[in-house]
């Protein structure tokens, strides 16, 4: 796969960065720009509200409205952003405590998770995926990675909810990792399928 890298975009429109900082053989666009607004975006701010929110100005991401907020924030204090192109509806959740997260209305999971791979692997990230866990009845499944990318240290998740075939909402998360003594136990996330 091709890629097209980002240096400084400047002040431009978000949405139309992101159009040029996705893979030139996108197999799914609008999995591409989702990976890609999480990545601009949750990657270089989490735990950084006001530099999140910041960043959120400079390219002109409005602010959601008052009755869609609280379906994002879940009681939580923070901001929800529209981030939506042509290739599908999206919001960037910034909360207070320093999460940040990118909703993709619909979008195809295993398409998702591969170009979150697929991104990160080209940032010379390190991605260890911690937790899988599944829910059939209730349609929803989780992925919990740590993500090292030299001295950043984060983790990350996807969570698919209403999943119907391969569509589903998707939430990718990046929240700063859990302060512990003992490192969780890892295994490698595997390549190739795009796990």
């Amino acid at each position: 796969m091709t890629l097209r890298f980002c240096g400084i975009i400047g002040p431009t429109s978000v949405l139309v960065a992101l159009l040029f900082c996705v893979p030139a053989s996108a197999r799914d666009l609008g999995a591409a720009n989702a990976v890609g607004l999480f990545g601009q975006s949750c990657l270089s701010f989490t735990g950084n509200p006001s530099g999140l929110r910041e960043w959120a100005a400079r390219y002109h991401l409005p602010e959601g409205p008052p009755p869609t907020r609280e379906g994002f924030l879940h009681g939580n204090p923070g901001r929800v952003y529209v981030a939506s192109t042509v290739y599908g509806q999206m919001a960037l959740v910034s909360l207070d405590k320093g999460h940040c997260q990118v909703v993709m209305r619909q979008g195809n999971v295993a398409n998702v998770q591969t170009e979150l791979r697929d991104q990160l692997l080209a940032r010379h990230a390190t991605l260890n995926l911690l937790l899988q866990q599944q829910d059939p009845q209730r349609g929803a499944a989780q992925k919990i990675f740590s993500y090292e990318q030299g001295a950043v240290h984060l983790q990350l998740s996807i969570t698919a909810h209403g999943i119907s075939g391969p569509m589903a909402e998707v939430i990718l998360t990046s929240t700063l990792p859990p302060e512990s003594s003992d490192p969780p136990a890892r295994s490698p996330a595997p390549a190739g399928d795009g796990s």
